[in-house]
């Protein structure tokens, strides 16, 4: 949102809460941003609890969101968490039977 680049954590919490209790929440892009939101304004916790809110949704993780997920962990340095995404994103996606990745 808006405010994290205000660095207003306060207001990108109520944001992404009255969002996400809307029940309208049905992609894996919100999440992303929310997390990228969060991760602005130095909420690690916050970005972490997204990430399990997004597993815990059962919505279908794009390629691109495992990427966003992967770049905003990886400018932290938490590769504990890096590798988790990885494990889940190899659990997930379908191999790519061109690169046979």
């Amino acid at each position: 949102t808006s405010y994290s680049r205000w660095n207003d954590a306060a207001k990108v919490r109520n944001v992404l809460s009255e969002a996400t209790s809307l029940d309208g929440v049905h992609s894996a892009f919100f999440y992303a941003d929310a997390a990228a939101a969060f991760a602005r304004v130095g909420d690690m916790e916050a970005m972490d609890q997204v990430w399990a809110d997004l597993t815990n949704s059962k919505i279908n993780i794009t390629m691109t969101v495992f990427n966003k997920f992967l770049d905003l962990y990886m400018a932290v340095n938490n590769l504990d968490k890096v590798q988790l995404i990885l494990n889940h994103m190899m659990e997930s996606v379908p191999p790519n039977p061109i690169t046979a990745t």
